[in-house]
């Protein structure tokens, strides 16, 4: 019987620095950057967001059970 934990993917943190590089963001689409603070790098990835034709709607407590 075959483990079905291997088959999970596990993300600690979706932005991470790189020395002498600068801030970096992995999404489905990739990995950004560098940009030159997080605070940046989280406006793009926002940015990336808004862009996404597979948003999740905002009303998601809205749905019925």
């Amino acid at each position: 019987m075959k483990n079905s934990l291997h088959h999970v993917r596990f993300r600690s943190e979706r932005f991470f620095h790189v020395l002498s590089e600068g801030w970096y963001f992995e999404a489905r689409e990739g990995v950004f950057g560098p940009h030159e603070t997080v605070a940046l790098a989280r406006e793009a990835l926002t940015k990336l967001i808004a862009r996404s034709p597979h948003k999740r709607p905002e009303n998601l407590g809205d749905r019925a059970a």
